[in-house]
């Protein structure tokens, strides 16, 4: 099992939020004082880093509220694949869902997420094994648990999910 307090967390993504910030302003003000010379120079290029770190501080910012998110609630859902995080296609996702336990360790259970069409939050299926075959297809700690686990999986997925072998907008 993968230890949460190892993979970084709330306080990398923090230190990588202010050090980023930080960065982007010292780096406007050096451009700012090198080109003294050149006052339309300095406020263009100012502009461009101010534009650039605050890009940065916001992509840091979505990361450190994901972390802070999954350390509040105990769990989340997350995309196997993080480079499909910023790229849309219709189809078949390999998902996780992931659960952290009282001594910081991480368990997870794969599924898979099916979007379905267009739209915000994306109409989509999840794929789980049937109530029936539950016990015997999940890993010991997800027995006994599937209604829980499916009503945190379709919350976090918005109410346009479907989990097949259960009523409609569980």
């Amino acid at each position: 099992m993968r230890q949460w307090r190892n993979a970084g967390g709330v306080g990398m993504a923090f230190a990588a939020l202010l050090v980023w910030v930080a960065a982007g302003v010292a780096a406007a003000f050096a451009a700012v004082g090198a080109l003294n010379a050149h006052p339309g120079i300095a406020l263009l290029a100012s502009a461009i880093l101010g534009l650039i770190a605050a890009a940065g501080g916001l992509v840091l910012f979505w990361v450190l509220a994901s972390e802070i998110d999954f350390w509040r609630r105990g769990y989340r859902v997350r995309m196997v694949d993080r480079r499909l995080y910023l790229r849309w296609r219709l189809g078949p996702q390999l998902c996780v869902y992931e659960e952290r336990t009282d001594d910081g360790a991480i368990r997870a259970l794969q599924f898979t997420r099916v979007i379905i069409g267009d739209g915000y939050p994306a109409p989509s299926e999840i794929h789980l094994p049937l109530d029936d075959a539950w016990d015997t297809e999940v890993d010991l700690w997800a027995r006994g648990r599937r209604s829980e686990i499916v009503e945190r999986i379709s919350n976090l997925s918005h109410s346009k999910a479907q989990v097949p072998g259960l009523p409609p907008n569980n």
